[in-house]
């Protein structure tokens, strides 16, 4: 079964326009034939999106409001969430020494890493809009979607 790991950049395009948002969204039309996964810290990061966006003017507080339920229905339906174990952490500390990465891009990437090591018979591919984060997860051998 194939795997597309969204990091935050990527999931937020499910509900926000933005370049690259048509691909995201026909991850979901149609029979489905992978599974959406993210990390656990997508929640955070995306509420922090929807509330910059708000706070900005370029969506209303209804409209906010309506994409985080839209979210978190989503979440606990269709998403396959990687909780931050010692195993994640301890990768992302790893990857920080040699990627100039963020500390949540290395922990998005340390989590699909640490999923395609537990999923021998899978693809997974590693959605980003971020082209650090993209070079951070091709370094240690995921496959990347690059996004607008």
């Amino acid at each position: 079964m194939a795997i597309d790991y969204l990091d935050s950049s990527a999931l937020l395009r499910r509900y926000v326009a933005e370049p690259g948002s048509e691909l995201v969204r026909d991850l979901f039309g149609g029979p489905r034939t992978a599974r959406i996964a993210t990390s656990v810290i997508s929640g955070p990061e995306v509420a922090s999106a929807l509330a910059r966006r708000q706070r900005d003017g370029t969506i209303d507080t209804a409209t906010a409001h309506d994409l985080w339920r839209y979210f978190i229905r989503h979440r606990a339906d269709q998403y396959t969430v990687i909780d931050l174990g010692p195993a994640i952490v301890a990768l992302a500390e790893t990857i920080v020494q040699s990627e100039p990465l963020r500390a949540a891009d290395a922990l998005h990437v340390a989590s699909a890493r640490w999923l395609v090591d537990r999923s021998s018979r899978s693809e997974l591919v590693f959605w980003t809009a971020d082209q650090r984060q993209a070079a951070g997860a091709h370094s240690v051998g995921l496959a990347v979607q690059l996004l607008g």
